[in-house]
């Protein structure tokens, strides 16, 4: 029996980052930057909803929807909040995620290229319940528009941790951890007044470090912005 105790150990490990629970797939969290098509200056702000494609926790992806409102308290400093939802949880309004975040910028609006910082802490649901946690950082730059539309790019990395109810005894759970890194291409597009198009994608680099397994994805996102 000792000499399948790890291999029975690394199954179950696996059956719980993909079921997490009762049932239930795995988490899934955003690897999306949705810059707007320039930095917010002071007391402005933008919505933007978008389509895309989110990374489960377990490996594989889902089909969902995302939800960003942004506000600029000075020329420098945005703060962000991001929602998202699978797809098939849309219609019921069931959130699987939310994040905190920020936009720092490191130079002023007279800089040909503009580039700051993206911290954001992303909280991952399982019900009602946060059994995720990431923290992550991305470097993010816009670079000189072309034709009419605006592109930008961004480089960040990052860590989760994943709650999967079990039998241990001192605590009834065991965490596991994940690292990510992302990469994010995107571009903006003016539709009319108020209005643009912002499409982009997400390379994710996953790597699970409770079994060892890696996750490659290039993910696609498209959405319509509200600026105010």
């Amino acid at each position: 029996m000792n000499i399948h105790r790890p291999l029975l150990h690394r199954f179950l490990i696996l059956q719980m980052l993909g079921t997490l629970g009762t049932g239930c797939t795995s988490l899934v969290y955003s690897p999306s930057a949705t810059l707007p098509s320039k930095p917010l200056a002071n007391d402005q702000g933008q919505v933007v909803a978008s389509a895309n494609l989110l990374p489960e926790t377990g490996g594989g992806y889902a089909k969902g929807g995302e939800l960003v409102g942004r506000y600029a308290l000075s020329d420098r400093v945005t703060l962000q909040a991001r929602f998202w939802s699978r797809l098939e949880n849309l219609r019921y309004l069931e959130l699987n995620g939310f994040s905190v975040e920020s936009l720092i910028m490191l130079n002023d609006s007279t800089s040909a290229i503009r580039y700051g910082l993206m911290p954001r802490a992303e909280f991952m649901l399982n019900g009602r319940s946060i059994d995720g946690r990431a923290g992550f950082l991305t470097a993010v730059a816009w670079l000189p528009k072309v034709a009419f539309l605006q592109p930008y790019i961004g480089l960040g990395t990052g860590a989760g941790m994943v709650t999967v109810d079990n039998n241990n005894e001192s605590t009834g759970y065991t965490n596991y951890w994940g690292y990510a890194i992302l990469a994010n291409v995107g571009t903006n597009m003016k539709l009319f007044g108020s209005f643009g198009l912002n499409a982009e994608l997400s390379g994710v680099l996953q790597f699970n470090a409770g079994d060892g397994s890696i996750f490659r994805y290039i993910l696609p996102s498209l959405g319509v912005a509200w600026s105010f």
